[in-house]
């Protein structure tokens, strides 16, 4: 078999539009979703819905498997869902705490807008009324902040005036 053809098959859809991974990430079988991504499977396709493995894993909380797809380095973490959600949006509006972290942990835009109200991830945040996430939320865009006014550096140090 060629590694066109394997590629083939671990990336095949059913009539759903699913993937192997799509499924392995929606039945929380991380064992799977491990092998999968190790066998080259694509971590960006969508379903029929627009849902990639990134955006079913945030939605359930499936944090085992959403920590295995973070590694994968070619990965689309800000792609939205037809509906106009990225997987942050998802883990926000489920309240999914640790997904959501691990997803701005991972370099997910914490200032994305989703396409059905204009919404970022705080705006979620405070809609459905989570501090925790609140908090986390406002860290990460004060962080950018500073950063972009030159205040930090990329690893979070506090530049300082001689």
């Amino acid at each position: 078999m060629t590694e066109t053809e394997k590629l083939k098959l671990i990336n095949g859809r059913n009539e759903q539009g699913q993937t192997p991974l799509n499924i392995a990430v929606r039945r929380n079988n991380f064992q799977c979703v491990k092998l999968l991504c190790s066998a080259g499977a694509n971590v960006n396709l969508a379903d029929k819905e627009g849902n990639t493995p990134y955006h079913i894993a945030a939605k359930r909380d499936h944090t085992d498997c959403l920590e295995t797809l973070l590694k994968v380095e070619d990965r689309e973490l800000d792609k939205k869902s037809f509906e106009g959600d990225a997987a942050l949006h998802l883990a926000v509006r489920c309240n999914s705490v640790e997904s959501a972290e691990m997803l701005i942990r991972a370099g997910a835009n914490v200032n994305k807008k989703n396409d059905t109200a204009g919404s970022t991830p705080l705006h979620l945040a405070v809609l459905f009324d989570n501090r925790q996430l609140v908090n986390h939320l406002l860290i990460q865009v004060r962080f950018i902040v500073l950063y972009l006014r030159g205040q930090y550096t990329e690893n979070g140090q506090q530049l300082t005036c001689d």
